[in-house]
């Protein structure tokens, strides 16, 4: 199979495993911009398989332009909102997406971002120094409720860290029958 990464930063395991199931791949020049949609309609007539991120927006015009030999699109990404509801549609292509790559990694941000403001590490670090007078008051995540919208894999991560913080969690989710296992956890 034929197969055109629009990544030049594939890591190089994941390019020698690829190449060892008898694929041909090739990658993006590291000096040239992220596709456009026309190069996308070029790409999509020529490979089997693409290796997209989620700049590169694969709309119903490539969509139009593909013909019979794409069968693979993979995204390095959990979300595949940056292509088009024609692809996902179309029975003979398959969608291969990374599930739950970076779920660890946003929640560990979220948290970083939440103990930055409540513990107000800029302002704490500066009176420290002495460049302001006045300590600045901040407070602990102990103890405090912690709301989270949605049920996924990244909201899960976020519950779990949160209570780990000892915080009480409230959890909003359209369909609060899929998660009960979060329930018997306290949430």
């Amino acid at each position: 199979m034929k197969i055109y990464s629009c990544l030049y930063d594939l890591l190089p395991g994941a390019i020698q495993l690829l190449r060892e199931s008898n694929h041909e791949i090739v990658i993006r020049d590291q000096s040239l911009q992220r596709p456009t949609e026309d190069e996308l309609c070029e790409i999509v007539t020529e490979y089997e398989g693409i290796i997209i991120g989620v700049k590169e927006k694969m709309t119903s015009k490539v969509f139009t332009a593909r013909n019979e030999k794409l069968k693979y699109i993979g995204t390095l990404s959990i979300g595949t909102d940056h292509i088009s509801i024609e692809f996902k549609n179309a029975p003979e292509l398959k969608i291969l997406n990374c599930g739950k790559s970076n779920v660890p990694s946003v929640a560990e941000f979220t948290f970083g971002l939440m103990l930055q403001l409540i513990k107000r590490f800029p302002e704490q670090h500066n009176f420290t120094l002495g460049e302001i007078d006045n300590k600045p008051e901040s407070f602990d995540l102990y103890g405090k409720y912690l709301g989270v919208v949605g049920a996924g894999n990244i909201a899960k991560e976020v519950i779990k860290i949160g209570q780990t913080f000892g915080m009480s969690v409230l959890c909003w989710t359209f369909n609060p029958e899929k998660y009960k296992d979060l329930e018997a956890t306290g949430v």
